[in-house]
């Protein structure tokens, strides 16, 4: 690494510290802090879990807090170099503003290399950590959706949607097993309800539904005709009722301990599970119309990617703001991020919003705010002195 860069880089290092300290305590004063506080003071956890908790939810934090904080220090580095005339010896030594900026790229890059970590990694075992640590406080009473697939790669056999799970009592709700033969779906059952027996699971009132029989299966233990009255008010749209039950047992192949390691929020996966439960999400829908959309996680995938890409953007904007000479100093620096960071963010969810209601596609709504900040800061860049 020559003298120039390690230079510049060392203008970066204490604003890049200082906004990582700033940002974190903003972020966590506005949004975590009441909720610690509420769970402290209304619902009875002890300081030790609302400690456990807040180190939990560090890591989300810092993975936003980390893009701020390169732009601050864009900002804060660059301006103290140009206030005090450097920026122009180095332009008069030969030294352009494209050369200036490759080891403010390098450094952003690293930024985003490191979020991307956290988001990888760090940030959704703590999430799943925070989650068991509150639904074991609450007494198990705390409910989640729950989607299986069986085997995890290649064509299914069995794909298990249910509506709400409790691993304190093994209790699945409102539960589809779709099975499957070459790859497409040929039954469905159904049950308003299934407990873990021990060693089996028990599907309790509900019906098994054919999903475009094979040829084997077509003339054997038909239901009624479609529309006649013992389809019944909630005849489902599609397939015949071949069976309904009081009691059955199903293999699901797996034990409610393994359903709640694998049943896991948006927030709580990596890209990687993202893809997976997006693909399967999209499987079901093209079956039935009741299944959970797939716009909110294709938009939490792309997040995946375009959070931690914005170090890059905010250094494209921070690096022609901090080169114009700004009255004020620090403070000006300081007050230019919180503004363009605000907007950014609103921008960003907004757009998130609008893709999750699928007005906007999935890529616009997690990268427009990000192309959006990178246009004009390659605009100012182009403008700027070399």
């Amino acid at each position: 690494m020559k003298t120039l860069d390690r230079y510049l880089l060392g203008e970066l290092a204490m604003p890049f510290v200082f906004g990582v300290g700033a940002f974190s305590c903003l972020i966590f004063a506005s949004g975590e802090l009441f909720q610690l506080l509420d769970l402290l003071t209304r619902q009875g956890y002890s300081l030790g879990t609302i400690g456990e908790l807040f180190v939990l939810y560090l890591p989300g934090i810092l993975r936003l807090t980390f893009p701020m904080s390169v732009l601050l220090a864009c900002l804060l580095g660059l301006a103290r170099l140009s206030g005090d005339s450097e920026v122009t010896g180095l332009f008069a030594g030969g030294v352009s503003l494209y050369r200036m900026l490759w080891p403010l790229v390098g450094f952003s890059l690293l930024v985003a290399g490191a979020t991307y970590f956290l988001d990888e990694t760090v940030v959704p075992k703590g999430e799943a950590a925070a989650r068991r640590i509150m639904g074991a406080h609450a007494g198990g009473k705390e409910m989640q959706g729950v989607l299986l697939r069986n085997p995890v790669g290649g064509m299914p056999d069995r794909i298990v949607f249910a509506q709400d799970f409790d691993p304190r009592t093994g209790m699945l709700k409102a539960v589809d097993v779709f099975v499957y033969a070459n790859g497409e779906a040929r039954l469905r059952i159904h049950s308003r309800e299934a407990k873990w027996m021990g060693h089996e699971w028990e599907f309790i009132d509900g019906y098994q539904e054919t999903l475009g029989l094979p040829e084997e299966w077509k003339g054997k233990a038909e239901g009624p005709e479609e529309g006649s009255a013992a389809c019944g008010p909630e005849r489902p749209l599609v397939g015949r009722i071949i069976e309904t039950f009081g009691q059955m047992k199903v293999d699901l192949g797996k034990t409610p301990e393994e359903i709640e390691r694998e049943s896991k929020a948006p927030e709580e996966m990596t890209a990687a599970e993202l893809s997976r439960q997006l693909e399967l999400v999209r499987r079901l829908e093209a079956k039935m119309e009741e299944a959970a959309g797939a716009a909110s996680l294709a938009v939490n995938l792309h997040l995946h990617y375009s959070v931690p890409f914005a170090s890059v953007v905010f250094c494209l904007l921070g690096v022609p703001l901090g080169l114009r000479r700004q009255r004020g100093g620090a403070s000006t620096g300081l007050g230019l991020s919180v503004i363009m960071i605000f907007a950014y963010y609103v921008m960003l969810r907004y757009c998130g919003a609008l893709a999750k209601n699928e007005q906007l596609s999935p890529v616009l709504g997690a990268w427009l705010a990000n192309f959006v900040a990178g246009s004009a800061g390659l605009v100012m860049l182009a403008r700027s002195p070399k």
